[in-house]
């Protein structure tokens, strides 16, 4: 078997263990994800303090229920997010409170 370098092999190669089924590690987090699962998903909200309607990126990987600060997009202001994973495998705001 030929080796070849890393930056020959193209991107959208999967490894065996994907193909195979299992599960496989996201290469940035290290966590381990099935195969399918979305990197991201949002979560729209209102901003507590300008009330300007945004999304939130959530990390399906990061459990069934995520505490996470972000800033809002608009105000800039930190904004304190509870979110919850339905039995449908979507994610719900639970809450979006202005960071104290």
């Amino acid at each position: 078997m030929k080796k070849t370098d890393a930056q020959s092999v193209p991107s959208f190669i999967i490894t065996r263990e994907a193909a195979r089924g299992k599960r496989s590690r996201d290469e940035c987090s290290g966590r381990r994800r099935l195969p399918g699962m979305p990197l991201e998903t949002d979560v729209s909200y209102t901003c507590p303090a300008c009330f300007e309607d945004n999304a939130v990126g959530i990390d399906p990987g990061g459990g069934s229920k995520q505490r996470l600060i972000e800033d809002c997009p608009v105000c800039c202001r930190p904004i304190v997010f509870t979110v919850a994973r339905e039995r449908t495998g979507d994610f719900v705001l639970v809450s979006a409170e202005p960071e104290s």
